[in-house]
């Protein structure tokens, strides 16, 4: 597992717990990886971000 693919699980999972539904979208996936960097280092989102665009549009 890649850190982009742990995050969207993380991702998931608090989606689950916090709004009760359960989702399979890229994009949900990216905007709780890009939240979960800003509250690491807002610096990370911006080089690693564009990446993880990248790495989701292969899909």
């Amino acid at each position: 597992m890649t850190p982009e693919d742990i995050a969207c699980e993380i991702g998931a999972f608090a989606n689950f717990l916090l709004f009760g539904n359960d989702f399979d979208d890229p994009l949900a996936c990216i905007l709780w990886l890009a939240a979960l960097l800003d509250v690491i280092n807002p610096m990370f989102v911006h080089t690693r971000g564009n990446l993880v665009c990248h790495h989701a549009s292969k899909r």
